[in-house]
This record gives C-alpha cells, structure tokens and sequence, in this order.
C-alpha cells in the first residue's frame, strides 16, 4: 500500500510540475502519532505527509508575492 501511495503522490507533484529528480519520497510505516481518537470513536488519521522545500540557491522568498509568477500547470487551473 505504502508503495501504490506513493506512486500516487509522486504523479500528482509532477502533474504540479515539479521534477521527478526533485521529488523524494519516504515512505513510513503508521504510527500511534499519525491516527487521532475523537470522543464519538472515529479516526482521523494522517496518511499522507507532502513538506516542499525551496530549491533555489538561498531560499526562494524572493519569488513571494510576486505577481510575474504564476502556476503554468493544468493541475492547478
């Protein structure tokens, strides 16, 4: 299941247009951490966990709010 998961993450990222040499994926088994018991005995529980990191030398905060920047993805539209 672990491996079909993330597959699946892994083809939408790059549906987002991110690189497939810039996408790192750890699979992990389930913990007591990841599964959350509400009071009416439901689960919530975090199966998947996506962190972006910038890949620009230094940080990208200068791309932030900036207005020539915009997604070109069909994904997203």
């Amino acid at each position: 299941m672990k491996e079909v998961r993330s597959e699946n993450v892994k083809a939408y990222l790059q549906q987002l247009g991110i690189k497939s040499g810039n996408i790192l994926i750890d699979k992990k088994a389930f913990t007591d951490e990841m599964v959350v018991k509400h009071p009416d005995g439901t689960l919530t529980i975090h199966q998947i966990v996506v962190e972006l990191t910038p890949i620009c030398k230094g940080s990208c905060a200068w791309l932030c709010d900036d207005p020539r920047v915009t997604p070109t993805s069909k994904a997203i539209k």
